[in-house]
């Protein structure tokens, strides 16, 4: 199964194909870079907005709790950002290995999770599943608004 949710000239939106939390998406440019400051003005200016749409995407699908967005570059130098979406299931699994607290750590649970759901079969999650949040999340894309960056009708195929 292709996890890209959508593509334009400037980025693409994947699921996450390493781990398997539904939602769990990435956000790349589509020019080489290994550093913000090196992508271009109007990649720069179009980040925000596609950003934006993604998590829009997470919450209209997911309903998390919260959506966290991170970029690293450690594995991968080139550009990429990390939305996670924190779930009232991966809240629950996460205070079960790491006690009960009011307070979430955000990095922490991320990696947390990474390592934790890396690999597991898509039934030890539960639903909805990664290819039906794919599934519904290009379909939202394809109705979305053309002021987010991204053309209506472009499921991925861009």
């Amino acid at each position: 199964m292709s996890y890209l949710i959508e593509k334009t000239k400037l980025f693409q939106i994947e699921h996450c194909g390493s781990c398997p939390i539904p939602g769990y998406l990435i956000v790349m440019p589509r020019g080489q870079s290994t550093s913000l400051s090196q992508m271009s003005q109007e990649a720069l200016h179009a980040l925000g907005p596609v950003l934006a749409h993604a998590t829009r995407l997470i919450e209209k699908v997911v309903k998390p709790l919260n959506v966290y967005c991170a970029k690293f570059g450690e594995q991968d130098r080139s550009v990429h950002f990390h939305l996670f979406p924190r779930t009232e299931w991966i809240s629950r699994k996460y205070r079960e290995s790491f006690g009960p607290s009011e307070i979430v750590h955000g990095p922490l649970l991320l990696d947390w999770a990474r390592d934790t759901f890396q690999g597991l079969e898509c039934g030890d999650i539960p639903p909805p599943s990664v290819e039906e949040v794919v599934d519904s999340m290009r379909v939202i894309a394809n109705a979305a608004e053309p002021s987010t960056g991204f053309r209506n009708g472009s499921s991925g195929t861009g």
